[in-house]
């Protein structure tokens, strides 16, 4: 007997085991430990050898269906997440895989036959706790560290959404009480709202981006800092993504054929000055805006070549720790400054609550009436 399997309800200990694919649940009737673990021995020496009617003769035992296992869920999760995402458009493939792999982390297995009983309070703030170990060095550690913790356990804590659990219950799989364990907060997520790096900074990494005139990497930096793409988006954007209307050049980021937008279908105006130059970058028959062939190439151009460029501009992964990504978060603090909340959250395809938290700094800086050198972002000339 494993202390796991005894749990004290009020002053009254309980046997709680899974033997030969039968969950057995059975008061012991003392508060004495000791004693508890002997009776319980003993019944479950009786239930390995297959002997429940001479239990069933001294004991009032109930035996319930199995409980699923890790490995069961994950499998009703995957299936049952494909028929979502058909239906109502999430969740995606990729978080799908995401979901699962915390789960599995949270589990501290990979195994499949590893009991959900696992799944309690103390399960998930062991291993918050064990992440925050991570976070041990200066306050910018510890709080990335916070929210990482909470992001994976919430990661983990989807697998066993309301539809998801709904589709386990008419699949057979019988689950513990998760109560605890997806009410666990074990850590408290701190309020984040994006604080503008500084005019001076932002200028002078704006000026130095005007050295990769005619470069391939020239057109990726106008992606991601003019337009505010992602770099998934900039990965596969291509000529025929830009259209004219009224007047105006747009860069419509849409579902198409072998490309998926993170958030939803979006346009975003193209200044005439960043429309120029992209323009000045196009190559013969060739349909892709960056170049490089293949979609890991550009993705590169973008993930590991913009990013290195800008960690060798001051962009130190400690204080900005999205790599090119933080080239959106200005687009969307300059829309947000100049336009409003309104326009920020349509150009960059996002809801409002997600401009306002993750891209809003709320000192309102640039000056709305200010000018980025050389070019005025957002405004089609």
């Amino acid at each position: 007997v494993f202390m796991k399997n005894l749990h004290k309800r009020g002053s009254v200990w309980y046997l709680v085991a899974q033997v030969n694919g039968e969950r057995l649940s059975q008061s012991l009737d003392t508060g004495d430990q000791e004693e508890a673990a002997k009776i319980a021995r003993g019944i479950l020496k009786e239930a390995r050898a297959g002997r429940w009617a001479e239990l069933k003769d001294k004991v009032a035992l109930r035996r319930t269906k199995a409980l699923a296992t890790i490995g069961e869920v994950v499998k009703a999760y995957r299936t049952e997440a494909a028929i979502q995402e058909l239906r109502e458009g999430s969740p995606r493939p990729a978080t799908v895989d995401a979901n699962v792999r915390m789960l599995h982390l949270v589990v501290g297995s990979d195994r499949e036959d590893v009991c959900t009983s696992v799944l309690t309070r103390q399960r998930a703030e062991d291993f918050c706790d064990k992440m925050l170990a991570d976070g041990d060095g200066d306050a910018i550690d510890r709080k990335r560290a916070r929210e990482s913790a909470y992001s994976s356990l919430n990661q983990a804590k989807s697998v066993f959404a309301r539809w998801a659990r709904d589709a386990y219950a008419k699949a057979g799989l019988v689950l513990p009480d998760l109560h605890e364990f997806l009410e666990a907060i074990p850590v408290k997520r701190p309020k984040r709202n994006y604080k503008w790096p500084g005019d001076e900074f932002v200028n002078g990494t704006e000026q130095k981006a005007l050295d990769l005139k005619g470069k391939p990497l020239r057109a990726a930096w106008l992606l991601c800092h003019d337009l505010g793409m992602r770099a998934g988006e900039a990965e596969m954007a291509c000529w025929d993504w830009i259209v004219v209307e009224n007047g105006a050049a747009y860069m419509v980021i849409c579902e198409r054929p072998g490309f998926r937008p993170k958030s939803r279908d979006h346009k975003v105006r193209i200044p005439a000055a960043t429309l120029q130059e992209l323009m000045a970058l196009k190559r013969k028959n060739d349909p892709y805006i960056l170049e490089g062939g293949r979609p890991t190439y550009r993705r590169d151009l973008v993930q590991r070549d913009l990013a290195a460029w800008m960690r060798d501009n001051g962009w130190d992964a400690h204080r900005f720790p999205k790599g090119a990504h933080e080239l959106r978060k200005l687009a969307g603090s300059r829309w947000y400054t100049r336009h409003g909340l309104e326009v920020a959250a349509e150009w960059l395809g996002d809801n409002p609550s997600t401009v306002f938290k993750f891209y809003a700094d709320l000192e309102r800086h640039p000056d709305p009436v200010a000018e980025v050198p050389g070019r005025t972002l957002g405004v089609a000339g």
